[in-house]
C-alpha cells in the first residue's frame, strides 16, 4: 500500500544522504562496518520529518519505545550523535502527561501513549546519549525538562492511583 511506498521512498532517500556523506561507513573492520551499513535500514523520517527507527516494517508503525532501546546499538556505536540527538529531542516533544508514547502513527493518526516503561527507556537512552557525547548542553536544555515532567506525573499517577501496578493501564491515553 501506500505505507510501503512510502517507507521505500524514505529509506532510498536516506541511503542516499548516507552515501553523499561519506563512502567509508563507520566503525572498524569488516564486520562493524556491515554493522554500520545496515543500521541504517532501521531508521527513516517520519510524515513531519522526525527521525523514526522503523522496528517491524512493513507490519508495525514506528514505535518510541524500540527506538530509545536501539539508540545505543544503532546510533550511539556507529557514532551517529546528531541522529541521537534529533531521536531524543522527537521523543521528548511527545511527552503528555509523564508518558512517552511506545507507537507513533504513519499516517497522520495519534501517538499511542498505553506503556508506562517507555518513559523509562527514554531515561535510559538520554544516559547512555549522554555518556557516548557528553553533550550536557543538549541533555540540559532539551531532555531534562521532559524528564523531569515525566517524573513528576509518574510519582503523581503512583500517589493517585495508589498502586504501581495500576499505572500503565490506568493513565494510558489514545
Amino acid at each position: 500500500g501506500s505505507a510501503e511506498l512510502v517507507f521505500h521512498q524514505r529509506r532510498l532517500e536516506n541511503t542516499q544522504t548516507v552515501l553523499s556523506q561519506t563512502m567509508t561507513p563507520p566503525g572498524k573492520g569488516p564486520l562493524a562496518n556491515r554493522l554500520s551499513w545496515t543500521a541504517d535500514s532501521f531508521l527513516a523520517r517520519g510524515s513531519e520529518g522526525k527521525m523514526e527507527v522503523i522496528a517491524g516494517f512493513p507490519d508495525l508503525s514506528p514505535w518510541g519505545r524500540d527506538a530509545l532501546i536501539a539508540l545505543p546499538g544503532l546510533l550511539l556505536s556507529t557514532r551517529r550523535f546528531p541522529e541521537a540527538r534529533e531521536l531524543l529531542e522527537s521523543m521528548a516533544s511527545y511527552v503528555k502527561d509523564g508518558l512517552i508514547p511506545v507507537r507513533l502513527s504513519e499516517e497522520g493518526g495519534l501517538p499511542e501513549y498505553d506503556s508506562a516503561d517507555t518513559s523509562l527507556w527514554f531515561f535510559w537512552a538520554v544516559w547512555h546519549y549522554l555518556k557516548a557525547t557528553r553533550d550536557f548542553s543538549f541533555v540540559v536544555k532539551i531532555c531534562m525538562p521532559a524528564m523531569l515532567s515525566l517524573a513528576v506525573s509518574s510519582r503523581s499517577r503512583r500517589r493517585m492511583s495508589g498502586s504501581r501496578n495500576e499505572c500503565s493501564n490506568k493513565y494510558a491515553y489514545k
